[in-house]
C-alpha cells in the first residue's frame, strides 16, 4: 500500500505527464519529454517509447537508459520475432500470466526473476534476451492505444524490485491513454503543417497570380507573380482594393462573378477582363475565382490570373493574317485547299470548287487521297516517306485530280506550310493545266515531227545530195585526165571546181549530221556527244572532252534526240560567245534519272529568272533547251557569273 507521500507525488506526476501530451506540437520533443518525465516520476533506469511503422515493426523513437549490450541486442533480433513478443504483450497472452495486466492491457512485474519461474522455457529465453541477461529487474509494458488500436508501446526497465503501487499503474495507464491521443494530435498538426507549407510553396512560387481578397474587396494575400503582373511591390497590393486594379467593365464582370460564388458558392468558369497595371498600362488576364469559407460563413474569395495579353494580340493578328489570307484566296483564279498534316481539308475558296466541280463543303468533307487519282496516290506516299526521312521534297510538282463527274484533271500543285487557327497545316494552290498538258502534247508532237523530218532530209542530203556532189567530183576529177590534155587554163579551172565541190560536199555532211546524226541512233548518246566535242575541239582549238559518271545505258530515242539538241545548243553557245578555252560536258547516270551538265570557262553573263526573260534578252537557245527539258518533266539550271563562267544542268526521269 503506497504511503501519502508516494501518493502526492504520484498525482503530481500525473499532473505534469498530463499537460505534457497537452502542450507538445512536435512528435520528438512530446516523446522525449514524456519518456523523461515517467523515467524520473517512477524512477525506472532505461526505457523507450516504440511507434508501430508501416513496415508492421516497432523500433524505439525515443529510448533512454539502455545499455549498448541492450541495443545491440534490440537491433540484431529478428523483426518477426520481435513483432511477436511485443503483440503477445499488447494482446495478453494467458501464457505470460493474466495477473501481470492492469485492466488497460499495460504489463507489470517487481521481479523479473519470479515471473520468470512461471514461463516456459521457450518463453524465458526470448524475455532473458531482453531483460533477464541485462540486470533489469522491474518490467512495464504499457500498449499505446487509438480507440482499439495499437500505434506503440511504453518499455520501462529498472534494476530495482517492486518500482510500482497499483495507483502508480494505474496512473500510467491514464497518462499512457493521454499519450496515444496526443500523438494522433500532433500527427494531424504535423500533416497540416506539412500541407500549409506545400500550399505555401505553391502559392508563393506559381507561375500564375493569385489574390486573396475579402468581399469588400481589401487585398488579403497574394504571391509574387501578381505583383509582376500589376508592376505594384507585394507590401503596396497589400493596402489596395482590388477594385482600383480594374476597368470599369472589368469591375462590373467582377462584381457578377462574385454575386454568383456568394449564391451558388461553386468555383467560376474562366473569364476575361482587363487589369490596369501600376503604369497605367492595361493587360488582358484570364482569372478562375473561388469562395473562402470559415464555420460555414464567406470570408474571402480567392482568384488565379493568368495573363494573356500576349496570346490575345496573337489571336487578334493570326485572325487579322486569316481574313487577309480569305479575302485574297477568295478573289484567287488558282484553287486554294487548306489541309491537316493528316490529309483533312479544312480550308476551300470558290476556284477549287469551280476547278473540281465539288461544292466548298463537300471539299470540307474529303481526304487528300479522295481527290487525287488513284494512280497518283504513290506520289503522296513517296513525299512522306521522304518527309520522314528529311530528304529535300519539291514545293511544286504535278498531279491528277478526280472531278466530281469522275474525269481527270491534270493540275499543277505548290505546297507551303503554315497554321490555321492553331494547327500545323498545310497551303495546296493548284491550278488547271489541261490546257497546258494538250498543248505539251502538241509541242511534243511537233517535235516529233521536226525531228522525222530533220531525219528525212539528212537521209536525203546523205543518200542523194552527198552522192551526187561526189559524183560531180569525180567526174570533174575524170575531165582533167582525157586526152589530148586539155589547156592548163582549163586544168586550174577545173581543179578549183573539185575542191570547191568537196568543200561544198563536206558543209552539206556537217549540216546532214547536225541535222540528225546516225551515230546517235545506231551507238546511243554518249558516243554522238563524243564526235560532238570533237568537232568543236577540231573547228575552234577549244579543249572538250565527255565524262560518264555512273552505268552507261541507252535511253528512250526521244530523250536521247532531246539531251544530244541541248548539249548541240549549248556548244553552239560556247563556240559563238563564251570566248571559253574548255568545256567538260558531264552525263550521270542514276538509278532512276539522267543528270546531264555542260560546264565552261568562259566569261559567263548575269542569269534571269524566267523564259520570257531570256527571249526579251535574246538568248533563243536556252528558251529551247528550257521547253525540251519541260517535255520530260526535268529540271534545266542555269549557273553563271560574269568572268566566272557557266554550267548548263539538265535533270530528268529516264
Amino acid at each position: 500500500m503506497a504511503d501519502r507521500g508516494q501518493i502526492f507525488e504520484t498525482r503530481r506526476a500525473s499532473h505534469r505527464l498530463l499537460k505534457i501530451t497537452s502542450v507538445h506540437s512536435s512528435m520528438h520533443p512530446l516523446l522525449q519529454a514524456f519518456l523523461k518525465e515517467t523515467l524520473k516520476s517512477f524512477k525506472f533506469g532505461a526505457g523507450g517509447i516504440r511507434l508501430l511503422d508501416d513496415s508492421g515493426t516497432m523500433p524505439f523513437a525515443v529510448h533512454e537508459g539502455f545499455n549498448q549490450r541492450f541495443l545491440d541486442c534490440e537491433a540484431v533480433l529478428s523483426p518477426r520475432s520481435h513483432r511477436s513478443m511485443c503483440l503477445r504483450v499488447m494482446d495478453r497472452a494467458t501464457d505470460i500470466g493474466s495477473s501481470n495486466f492492469t485492466k488497460e492491457g499495460t504489463f507489470y512485474t517487481g521481479s523479473i526473476s519470479r515471473f520468470l519461474g512461471r514461463l516456459s522455457e521457450t518463453d524465458r529465453r526470448k524475455l532473458c534476451r531482453l531483460c533477464g541477461q541485462f540486470g533489469y529487474e522491474s518490467i512495464l509494458l504499457a500498449p499505446i492505444r487509438l480507440g482499439h488500436r495499437n500505434i506503440g508501446l511504453l518499455h520501462l526497465t529498472g534494476n530495482n524490485r517492486d518500482l510500482l503501487s497499483r495507483y502508480a499503474l494505474d496512473v500510467i495507464d491514464r497518462a499512457v491513454i493521454q499519450l496515444g491521443t496526443a500523438i494522433q494530435r500532433v500527427r494531424a498538426e504535423e500533416a497540416l503543417r506539412e500541407s500549409e507549407a506545400r500550399y505555401r510553396d505553391l502559392f508563393d512560387n506559381a507561375s500564375d497570380a493569385i489574390i486573396v481578397r475579402d468581399l469588400k474587396g481589401n487585398i488579403i494575400e497574394v504571391n509574387r507573380a501578381a505583383a509582376a503582373l500589376t508592376g505594384y511591390q507585394v507590401e503596396e497590393l497589400l493596402q489596395t482594393n482590388i477594385f482600383q486594379l480594374l476597368t470599369p467593365i472589368g469591375f462590373q464582370i467582377t462584381m457578377a462573378k462574385q454575386k454568383s460564388l456568394l449564391f451558388d458558392g461553386v468555383p467560376t468558369e474562366r473569364f476575361e477582363l482587363e487589369l490596369v497595371r501600376k503604369d497605367g498600362t492595361r493587360a488582358v488576364i484570364e482569372s478562375v475565382t473561388r469562395l473562402i469559407t470559415k464555420d460555414d460563413q464567406p470570408v474571402a474569395i480567392e482568384a488565379m490570373v493568368r495573363d494573356i495579353t500576349q496570346r490575345k494580340r496573337m489571336e487578334l493578328d493570326l485572325a487579322e493574317s486569316e481574313k487577309n489570307f480569305r479575302a485574297l484566296a477568295e478573289h484567287s483564279s488558282d484553287g486554294i485547299l487548306v489541309m491537316t498534316f493528316k490529309g483533312r481539308y479544312i480550308y476551300a475558296n470558290r476556284a477549287a470548287a469551280e476547278i473540281t466541280g465539288y461544292r466548298v463543303a463537300e471539299l470540307l468533307k474529303m481526304h487528300v487521297k479522295t481527290l487525287t487519282h488513284p494512280g497518283e496516290h504513290y506520289k503522296i506516299i513517296e513525299r512522306a516517306r521522304r518527309r520522314r526521312e528529311g530528304k529535300p521534297i519539291e514545293r511544286q510538282f504535278e498531279t491528277v485530280f478526280v472531278r466530281k463527274d469522275g474525269r481527270s484533271l491534270p493540275v499543277e500543285l505548290a505546297l507551303t506550310r503554315t497554321v490555321w487557327y492553331g494547327q500545323p497545316s498545310v497551303i495546296v494552290i493548284f491550278r488547271d493545266i489541261v490546257e497546258r498538258k494538250r498543248l505539251r502534247n502538241y509541242v511534243t508532237e511537233v517535235v516529233k515531227a521536226q525531228e522525222e523530218e530533220r531525219k528525212r532530209i539528212a537521209r536525203e542530203l546523205h543518200d542523194e545530195t552527198i552522192q551526187s556532189l561526189a559524183a560531180l567530183s569525180l567526174d570533174i576529177q575524170a575531165a582533167t585526165r582525157i586526152r589530148p590534155r586539155p589547156p592548163e587554163v582549163i586544168l586550174h579551172r577545173l581543179d578549183d571546181l573539185r575542191r570547191r565541190t568537196n568543200a561544198i560536199i563536206d558543209g552539206v555532211r556537217r549540216f546532214s549530221y547536225e541535222l540528225r546524226p546516225d551515230v546517235l541512233d545506231q551507238l546511243g548518246l554518249i558516243a554522238a556527244l563524243e564526235v560532238l566535242t570533237n568537232d568543236l575541239g577540231k573547228d575552234t582549238g577549244i579543249r572538250a572532252h565527255v565524262e560518264v559518271i555512273g552505268v552507261e545505258r541507252r535511253l528512250a530515242p526521244d530523250l536521247e534526240v532531246a539531251l544530244f539538241r541541248i548539249v548541240q545548243e549549248a556548244l553552239q553557245n560556247v563556240r559563238k560567245h563564251s570566248m571559253a578555252t574548255n568545256v567538260v560536258v558531264t552525263v550521270i547516270f542514276e538509278i532512276d534519272s539522267v543528270r546531264l551538265e555542260v560546264t565552261d570557262n568562259g566569261q559567263g553573263f548575269d542569269v534571269v529568272d524566267s523564259l520570257s526573260e531570256l527571249a526579251a534578252h535574246g538568248k533563243f537557245g536556252l528558251v529551247g533547251m528550257e521547253e525540251r527539258v519541260r517535255l520530260f518533266d526535268g529540271k534545266l539550271k542555269i549557273q553563271s557569273q560574269p568572268g566566272k563562267g557557266t554550267t548548263i544542268s539538265a535533270e530528268v526521269a529516264g
